[in-house]
């Protein structure tokens, strides 16, 4: 069975001046432990896929089955546990909060779960040692560079110990270095914890880290789609 499964879904986004449709008909499926590569040609529909894919967007029409659970039956409330409690994130900013340590950083979709603060700071320091960070850990995350933040983003995509982790671009703030560092990161944590990663990209030399590679044009897939 599929981990994640799309049915069908198109996405309209309708404004004073015109409608446009962003996905048309997308069926996929991903499999557990999969990482799968979304590319494509700028206004392709690469963010709103991925945005579909891990419920921070609802489809038009169409399912989005989620771990067996069909996602447009659940309210806002219910499935943004559902997300903090199955799904990461990551994105090309890298939405660390200024005034805060690394470690809080990291700790903080835990401490809105509800986890103890004590368990949450253990798992924190574990994660930031597999990224590289664990000499860094009360140092104000905004003072760190680019590459590093990116890799405070990924450990606290983390936390809540999720099964996937939806990336947006995470490199595309990147050098070639950093960006190289980041997709090594990804390779270990789904080899090492059969994590599944699913992430966009106009790169299509990061190909080479993924399972599969999806491509869309005009909002419908043209390669790599249903498993």
């Amino acid at each position: 069975m599929n981990l994640l499964e799309l049915r069908e879904v198109s996405k309209t986004y309708t404004t004073r001046q015109r409608t446009v449709q962003a996905l048309d008909g997308v069926s996929l499926g991903v499999k557990e432990g999969e990482i799968v590569m979304i590319t494509g040609r700028s206004g392709s529909g690469k963010s709103t896929l991925l945005h579909v894919m891990s419920c921070l967007d609802r489809p038009t029409s169409g399912s989005v089955v989620v771990k067996g659970k069909e996602t447009k039956d659940m309210g806002r409330e219910e499935l943004a546990l559902f997300r903090n409690s199955n799904m990461g994130f990551v994105f090309q900013s890298y939405t660390v909060l200024p005034g805060y340590s690394v470690l809080e950083n990291v700790m903080l979709p835990g401490l809105i779960k509800g986890f103890p603060a004590g368990e949450l700071r253990a798992r924190a320091e574990e994660l930031l040692s597999m990224v590289d960070l664990s000499n860094d850990t009360d140092m104000d995350a905004v003072n760190l560079s680019g590459g590093e933040q990116q890799r405070v983003a990924i450990a606290r995509a983390l936390i809540n110990d999720q099964d996937m982790i939806f990336a947006d671009e995470p490199t595309g703030a990147l050098d070639s270095r950093n960006a190289e560092n980041v997709m090594e990161i990804f390779s270990r944590i789904n080899a090492e914890h059969n994590k599944t990663i699913i992430f966009v990209t106009h790169d299509r030399s990061l190909s080479r880290y993924a399972d599969r590679l999806i491509e869309l044009m005009d909002g419908r897939i043209v390669d790599g789609g249903e498993t």
